[in-house]
Order: structure tokens, then sequence, then C-alpha cells
């Protein structure tokens, strides 16, 4: 299991507002005794599936690097428009969701991946192709 320091999800309880936990399938983490400290919103990781995992994983990076929080960023929104992205904020999230999904994102064209919903089809692509 892994700490690292990101904006907590609203529905995250307060006394973990400076962590979130990350969870994978193989991490064979099941709750257990955090559980209680995470209550639901562990569980409803658990009950989504590989995609929405994904998903909302791409929304943490985007929203991470934008400073906001990720209630704010919906996989509808417009990087630059809706956002507020320069073109430093959009490398810089192409870098971490590289380092992150271990994938290469062209940087070519900046209007290749207008919308977070284009970053996670291309993740989801890349991954399947692997």
């Amino acid at each position: 299991m892994h700490f690292r320091a990101r904006a907590r999800p609203s529905s995250m309880p307060a006394a973990l507002s400076s962590i979130a936990l990350e969870v994978s399938p193989s991490s064979g983490f099941d709750g257990g005794r955090y559980a209680g400290l995470c209550g639901p919103w562990v569980r409803s990781l658990k009950s989504m599936s590989d995609d929405e995992r994904l998903a909302v994983r791409v929304r943490d990076i985007v929203a991470t690097e934008l400073n906001r929080s990720v209630d704010e960023v919906a996989e509808r929104d417009r990087i630059v428009e809706d956002l507020g992205a320069d073109d430093l904020d959009r490398v810089e999230i192409i870098m971490r969701l590289e380092e992150e999904f271990g994938i290469q994102i062209s940087t070519e064209d900046p209007d290749e991946f207008p919308t977070v919903g284009d970053l996670v089809a291309h993740i989801r692509k890349a991954n399947a192709e692997a």
C-alpha cells in the first residue's frame, strides 16, 4: 500500500485530508484496519471498475497539476478553456501521466487531447495495446 500527498476528494474523511490512498487491484488492499478511517471512500474505490479507477486517477493528476480539487475536474472538461491550463501546465500533465502509466503521449499537437476524457481514452487505448 502506498500513501502519497494528494488533494482529498470531498467524500474522504477530514482526518485524512492531507493524504489519499492509492489502491490498485494487485495490492490486495481491502480496507482492513483502515476501513474505519476511510469508510465509504475506500469501499467506493473497491467497487469501481478498472476504467473508473483510471479515470479517477487521471482526474486526480490533472487536478493536482492545476491546483484544483479533484471534484472540480470532470472528464468532459476542456483542459485549457474550462480548467485554465496554459502550455506549461499541459506539458506537466502529460509528463505526470507518462510517468504514472508508463506510456508515451505525443506533445507535438497540443490540441490532440482537448478534454480530460480524451486523455483517459488515450491511456485506455495505450494500456490495451501493451
